[in-house]
């Protein structure tokens, strides 16, 4: 298997790192647009250098990358890091920590991120970049779409449809048969029992959509 790289070195970046290592590959380090932190090192995996100057040493085809770049809002930077190495030439690794429980039967695509203790169940389609984190739970003949993130704790009922560039928070519900558009942000603990369009901001039990203007995550 080829090296990996993971970029960003965030508190994402360390979860992923160690499940990397539980998994027995090979990290050649981080990448970082932070140089304060080239000098540093965490588990004795070193930073490589920028996200710009990493790309002279380390070729497409050379190394698999990781976007250890999370997200507590919509994850447009986790996206824009996503995209900006696929235009490239590069390919991402699709990690999965070896405590969770995936389906035979579902699909994950490029990129994707289990984290411990996520169940993703049979029929389920995950698309690129996505982040299924700590304990999310997504029931059967499910879909999600790219770059969305499932936070802790958070769980899916069967056949839920979630669009790209969302977040589903820490310990939310979305009910089965549910879809959410584009960029829809589940708040932290909200029970969805309807469908909303893109750009909701969904709060409470059950979730209504919250109005004020919101900031991307960047």
């Amino acid at each position: 298997m080829q090296g990996i790289i993971i970029v960003g070195r965030g508190g994402h970046a360390r979860v992923l790192l160690e499940i990397l290592l539980q998994s027995n590959v090979t990290v050649l380090g981080f990448v970082d647009d932070n140089t304060q932190l080239h000098e540093q090192t965490f588990n004795g995996i070193a930073t490589l250098g920028t996200l710009t100057s990493f790309t002279n040493y380390y070729k497409p085809g050379d190394v698999l990358l990781v976007n250890g770049v999370g997200s507590r809002g919509i994850p447009t930077k986790r996206k824009e890091i996503y995209e900006r190495f696929k235009n490239m030439g590069y390919k991402f690794h699709t990690t999965i920590h070896p405590s969770s429980s995936i389906s035979p039967n579902a699909t994950l695509a490029e990129g994707v991120q289990v984290i411990a203790g996520a169940v993703v169940s049979t029929g389920c389609e995950i698309l690129e970049n996505c982040i299924l984190n700590t304990n999310a739970c997504i029931g059967y003949e499910s879909k999600i779409e790219a770059h969305t993130h499932i936070a802790p704790g958070a769980t899916l009922g069967f056949r839920v449809s979630v669009g790209k560039e969302c977040l589903v928070g820490i310990r939310a519900t979305v009910d089965s048969n549910i879809t959410l558009k584009e960029k829809c942000l589940v708040g932290a603990g909200a029970v969805v029992v309807d469908d909303f369009p893109a750009n909701s901001t969904l709060l409470g039990n059950p979730a209504r959509p919250f109005c004020k203007t919101r900031k991307n995550d960047r």
